[in-house]
């Protein structure tokens, strides 16, 4: 009866996430979200429409123009939060804990999860994808070796216009030699580097890690993976009656 009580307390429940043994910290997840949770984010009685999955976080529809990411990447947070005001990352309206939602698979602990709410973007498609790939993982292995020949502060580091110029010159040769892709280089180069003078190094900076608003402007919508530390303390969202507890470990069905 106890345990039957507990479970209720779940509005909507799910499992995320996925399991890779190259990954550390990532295994599926169970989320138990309440109804004022619920409410709160979604302004109904369920998620949006599933927006997309990766390793550590699924994205769904809040409409309005929005979404919510449920999350257990406490990095992508902080990454998220330390970029606030850059225009080639994510706008990001609210950052909310949820306290007591969460619950790993594999160990049956509870874990942190955080539901962010931000502009919805437009995925690339597979032309665009196919197109940025090359050039995109160029950019950010000349980027990197340029980083490294830097010591000190990451504050520091800089990026002149020449150096960019000449990255996208490198960058692009023999691949995609056309204005457009000189043009992603430099904007890449200028974006890693002003990430890094935020404290944040975006190693998981790849084409699935960006997306495009509604002016064509591609933007960082994962900052996952970064190596920013946890510093900053979040609001948190409880549930109607109070902190949840853990939920029972059971197979659920996905988030609808």
């Amino acid at each position: 009866m106890a345990r039957e009580k507990q479970a209720k307390k779940c509005a909507v429940k799910g499992r995320l996430g996925r399991y890779s043994p190259k990954v550390v910290g990532s295994g599926e997840y169970e989320v138990c979200l309440s109804k004022s949770q619920l409410k709160h984010l979604f302004h109904g009685t369920k998620p949006g429409k599933d927006i997309g999955c990766g390793m550590f976080a699924c994205v769904y529809d809040r409409g309005g123009k929005q979404v919510v990411k449920i999350t257990r990447d406490r990095e992508d947070v902080e990454g998220l939060l330390a970029s606030k005001g850059m225009d080639r990352v994510v706008k990001v309206f609210d950052i909310r804990e949820l306290p007591g939602a969460g619950t790993d698979v594999r160990t049956g602990k509870p874990i942190p999860i955080y539901a962010v709410v931000a502009e919805r973007l437009r995925p690339l498609n597979k032309k665009e994808t196919d197109w940025y790939d090359k050039p995109f993982d160029h950019t950010r292995a000349l980027v990197l070796k340029h980083a490294e020949e830097y010591s000190g502060p990451a504050k520091k580091y800089t990026l002149t216009p020449a150096d960019t110029e000449a990255i996208a010159m490198k960058s692009c040769k023999g691949i995609v030699p056309t204005k457009k892709c000189l043009t992603f280089s430099k904007e890449f180069s200028e974006t890693w580097m002003q990430l890094v003078r935020h404290g944040i190094v975006w190693v998981d900076s790849h084409v699935g890690n960006i997306a495009f608003d509604d002016k064509g402007k591609w933007k960082v919508i994962d900052l996952g993976y970064s190596g920013t530390k946890k510093r900053t303390k979040l609001q948190t969202l409880l549930g109607g009656t109070g902190q949840l507890k853990k939920m029972r470990r059971r197979v659920v069905k996905p988030l609808p």
